[in-house]
């Protein structure tokens, strides 16, 4: 697994913007994904490591990756973690 946080620090979410923060942060993971910089099978970080990282709750978080569930580009495994979907 790359060093995701490490990828996501230099990013950040916009909180006087309209746009929600869980939509920030799905188009965030979205692109990452479609521009190959998570690859199929990869972890993403946890909830909380999200999180913390944004400084944004985790129901936030999980409402993002909710969305991608929905779009099949992430997996959910329970006890594993989240995994970039291969499609």
């Amino acid at each position: 697994m790359p060093d995701l946080i490490k990828l996501l620090q230099p990013c950040h979410l916009d909180k006087s913007s309209p746009l929600p923060l869980y939509v920030q942060l799905r188009d965030l993971l979205k692109d990452l994904i479609e521009r190959e910089k998570l690859q199929p099978g990869d972890q993403i970080p946890s909830e909380n490591q999200m999180s913390t990282c944004f400084d944004i709750s985790r129901m936030t978080v999980r409402q993002a990756i909710q969305e991608l569930v929905q779009d099949e580009l992430i997996t959910i495994k329970r006890g594993e973690g989240s995994f970039v979907s291969s499609t």
